[in-house]
């Protein structure tokens, strides 16, 4: 009788301090190769229940580049590293890709730029790949969007059914890039 008394003691205790330990707090780090306003919206929206903040953006980022970053394991804010934050993220946010396909659209003709839409395909998903060795939490990927009215609408078409593939083999979720408040509204429903 006092071994059944004692196991059940020992079950509460573990019971009440798991209960005392959750964590309610979100820490949201984003990867961009620009400036957005989406993840400011994302912060204020959580409001008090954020933990912490990162915002990680280049605007000359490159899909490689960010592979390296992870790989080198670099600083990215506040004595932290890009690979401490890829596994604290309760909420992680990538836009990556678009500013390489921009400039490539340039000077480019259609053959060629699905050529290079594929090999950008070909990085994201080595991205994918090392993103999830850290990150087991949610990840969205925020999808590609013509901001030009002079490059070809049909890529964009065709990276995005490409990327909403390759997220799902990934457990990524994909976000269409449609308005700032649209992408936030999305990641926190």
């Amino acid at each position: 009788m006092k071994k059944i008394l004692l196991i059940i003691f020992i079950i509460i205790n573990i019971f009440i301090i798991y209960i005392l330990n959750i964590d309610k707090k979100t820490y949201y780090v984003n990867l961009s190769d620009n400036k957005v306003e989406y993840s400011t919206i994302i912060k204020n929206k959580i409001g008090k229940k954020l933990e912490k903040y990162i915002n990680y953006t280049n605007n000359d980022y490159r899909v490689t580049d960010l592979i390296n970053d992870i790989n080198d394991n670099i600083e990215i804010k506040d004595n932290q590293t890009i690979q401490n934050a890829l596994i604290k993220a309760d909420i992680l946010t990538i836009k990556i890709g678009n500013n390489e396909l921009n400039y490539k659209a340039n000077n480019k003709n259609i053959n060629e730029l699905f050529e290079y839409s594929d090999e950008l395909i070909d990085d994201i998903e080595e991205l994918f790949k090392l993103i999830r060795i850290y990150d087991k939490e949610k990840i969205y990927f925020i999808g590609f969007k013509n901001d030009k009215t002079s490059y070809y609408d049909e890529i964009y078409e065709y990276l995005n059914l490409k990327l909403k593939d390759l997220c799902s083999n990934y457990d990524i979720i994909f976000v269409d890039n449609i308005s700032d408040d649209a992408i936030a509204n999305k990641i926190l429903k």
